[in-house]
């Protein structure tokens, strides 16, 4: 039987994910010193193969968890929070910023999307 994930446990992992990350772009820096330096002897360059497995290989992971994890965080926001956080932005002078309250929506809108359920309801 699985078990659901927490949202720290959630959270664990995708810092573990960001460390993991970090470690593997210094080895590619390092990997890219190293092969300027036996461009300028005029050796042949090495390949890293295993450092390009090895970030394959945690893409899936990482998107996996931050996904995961932002969406939990967001759904909260949306069930539980006072303000609807908008992650576009709109030209709107009433939808300026990203946070929207919707009691300071226009009248319109609500109407605007009650008049069809009104019409299939008579």
């Amino acid at each position: 039987m699985w078990q659901l994930t927490s949202v720290e446990d959630m959270r664990n992992n995708v810092e573990a994910l960001e460390k993991v990350s970090a470690a593997l772009e210094e080895a590619r820096l390092e990997c890219e010193d190293i092969n300027r330096e036996e461009e300028l002897f005029e050796w042949e360059m090495t390949q890293f193969p295993q450092l390009d497995a090895m970030m394959q290989a945690k893409d899936p992971y990482e998107k996996l968890w931050t996904t995961a994890h932002h969406y939990s965080v967001i759904s909260e926001q949306w069930l539980y929070g006072n303000e609807i956080h908008v992650s576009v932005p709109f030209e709107h002078s009433y939808l300026s910023s990203n946070t929207v309250r919707p009691h300071f929506l226009p009248s319109d809108i609500s109407t605007q999307y009650h008049r069809p359920f009104i019409n299939i309801s008579t």
